[in-house]
């Protein structure tokens, strides 16, 4: 199954990507709107592209100059950002930022396949139960007695 945006074919990141978020990018940025955050206005400006989207989880970035949509995983400060600037909580306009957006891991990859949980028949586990042999030591020391300690805690010797 290929996964499209905005008409184009995503594929996965293959390079980490920076962007520095000036003020007026912060500025002009529309909280909750994917399309039209403080990084998506910094990278149609600084990339010159049109197709960008960023979500907490996952951003969508136009590849320039090819018909191709990179995904890439935002970093933890990237997603800190986003949810104080949606919630209204930046605490002023911050001075030049830097961000890190990464390409997904291998098990977060759009081709990545999970391997088939093995389940066994319950017929088949019934027929060959396992055995375990138990043996009941004694402690060297006897039952514990309690004994109480300072501050009204008991402790067992």
């Amino acid at each position: 199954m290929k996964k499209t945006y905005h008409g184009l074919t995503v594929k996965d990141a293959e390079n980490a990507l920076r962007v520095t978020l000036s003020v007026t990018n912060v500025v002009e940025s529309i909280p909750r709107d994917p399309e039209n955050c403080a990084f998506a206005k910094c990278m149609k400006e600084t990339l010159g592209i049109s197709n960008v989207a960023i979500f907490k989880t996952t951003a969508y970035i136009e590849s320039k100059g090819k018909s191709i949509i990179e995904r890439y995983i935002p970093s933890l400060k990237v997603k800190e950002f986003i949810e104080r600037f949606d919630e209204g909580k930046l605490g002023g306009v911050p001075s030049l930022q830097t961000f890190d957006f990464n390409p997904p891991s291998e098990s977060r990859r759009l081709d990545y396949e999970k391997e088939p949980f093995q389940t066994q028949p319950v017929d088949q586990a019934m027929k060959n139960p396992v055995e375990a042999k138990v043996e009941i030591v004694a402690t060297p020391r006897g039952p514990r007695k309690p004994h109480v300690a300072h501050r009204g805690r008991i402790r067992f010797d």
